[in-house]
């Protein structure tokens, strides 16, 4: 109804998990870590709110009374690429080509029981790995740039991982346990190559863990409770050479020129911390549902 991405909330196992400094989805999931997703646009209940747009609700995969596990590898690269030969068609501001190098990923995701119709778990991790290769197009005057037509690769890593327990101590009450995340690291051009080494050349490490635990009984036949407590946790650094000497630019000359250090860079550590309890009624015609939600955010 009008609303960007950035005014969607992004949920999963009932913990906040979207970006906290600018709303947008705040972190990668592999899909087989995934049970269920649910998307909600309109007309949503009172016990959403902190958005304008729709609710992106995500639930992992638990364990159960049986064992169950799979593996997954990828990999694309070399002639399975095609080249980027549109040097001749780009701007004179443009100064390198971006074509993938390879791409390749890895995983695999165990569930079953620790004790049986009592305590569950589930267990994931996906390594996933992708080179990009820069081609300088155009020829840079500063002193210690790369020539033109030499090619520069950056490597991204991720390490997605999710973990679930499940203990039911009695009939009627359950107990959850969830962690979550997405730590990587990006190592070569951090910035767009525009000068020497140091003004692009270094390592961002980037990612977010979450953490939820989540209580549900019934009292009588007619009462529920949820209590949760969530965390979200995200960073985003940048290290390298040039990270505490100020840019140059010279705008004189096209494309721009860079000198002596990284350009503009915000350091995050950012967490949000999420409570929430509700009380559920029912009746024979109608469900009475009564809950207090408190998010939490800090910024560093």
């Amino acid at each position: 109804y009008g609303s960007s991405g950035a005014e969607n909330n992004y949920i999963i196992d009932g913990v906040n998990a979207t970006g906290i400094l600018y709303g947008t989805e705040g972190k990668q999931l592999n899909f087989d870590f995934v049970q269920e997703i649910e998307v909600k646009t309109g007309g949503l209940p009172a016990g959403y709110g902190r958005m304008t747009g729709g609710i992106i609700n995500v639930l992992t995969r638990s364990g159960g009374n049986t064992f169950k596990g799979d593996a997954f590898g990828f990999y694309e690269g070399g002639g399975l690429q095609t080249v980027d030969r549109s040097a001749a068609l780009r701007p004179q501001t443009t100064t390198t080509l971006t074509d993938i190098d390879n791409r390749w990923d890895f995983g695999g995701a165990l569930g079953g029981y620790l004790l049986k119709d009592k305590l569950w778990f589930f267990a994931a991790y996906n390594r996933t790995n992708r080179t990009d290769a820069f081609t300088l197009i155009r020829r840079l005057g500063e002193p210690g740039s790369p020539p033109i037509d030499s090619v520069v690769s950056r490597d991204t890593r991720r390490d997605l991982f999710a973990g679930k327990l499940t203990w039911t101590p009695r009939s009627g009450h359950t107990v959850i346990g969830s962690v979550f995340g997405d730590p990587g690291e990006v190592t070569g051009p951090v910035f767009a190559i525009a000068g020497p080494e140091v003004t692009w050349r270094g390592v961002s490490r980037i990612g977010a863990t979450d953490i939820v635990t989540r209580y549900e009984g019934t009292f009588g036949p007619s009462s529920l409770v949820r209590a949760q407590y969530g965390r979200h946790h995200e960073k985003s650094f940048i290290e390298g050479p040039g990270k505490d000497t100020p840019r140059l630019i010279d705008r004189t000359v096209t494309p721009n020129e860079v000198s002596n250090g990284f350009g503009r860079h915000i350091d995050q550590d950012l967490g949000r911390d999420v409570f929430r309890v509700d009380v559920i009624g029912f009746t024979s015609r109608q469900d009475l549902q009564i809950g207090a939600h408190y998010e939490l955010s800090a910024f560093t």
